[in-house]
């Protein structure tokens, strides 16, 4: 575990994957691990995307790729989180303008 210190020398520990803009250049809100090599992420701009870390031949490089991207509920702007449920239902908690949402992914309905 890395601890900075205010008199430290040494240097801050870096990334070893880096994506841009994966939301464009909204705030990314949830980062959810759905397996060992796969994430949901979602933002600020309304899209729900699932993702694969690649690692190349060797171990040594990595790379992360969109396997999907969409926009989860007309008029839902902000999505603020990701939440799996027992038995597999994938669920947005985010807000529509001022109104609070909360939106089964799998079962493509608005349940409050």
């Amino acid at each position: 575990r890395f601890v900075p210190s205010c008199n430290s020398s040494e240097a801050s520990p870096q990334p070893s994957i880096h994506r841009t803009s994966l939301h464009s250049k909204e705030t990314v809100t949830c980062l959810l691990s759905t397996g060992f090599d796969e994430l949901m992420s979602c933002g600020r701009d309304g899209h729900l995307k699932t993702l694969r870390i690649s690692r190349d031949s060797e171990g040594v490089g990595a790379s992360i790729d969109i396997l999907s991207s969409g926009r989860v509920l007309k008029g839902l702007d902000w999505l603020e989180r990701i939440v799996v449920s027992d038995d597999d239902e994938t669920v947005v908690i985010g807000f529509a303008k001022a109104n609070f949402v909360v939106y089964s992914v799998t079962g493509n309905q608005e349940l409050l």
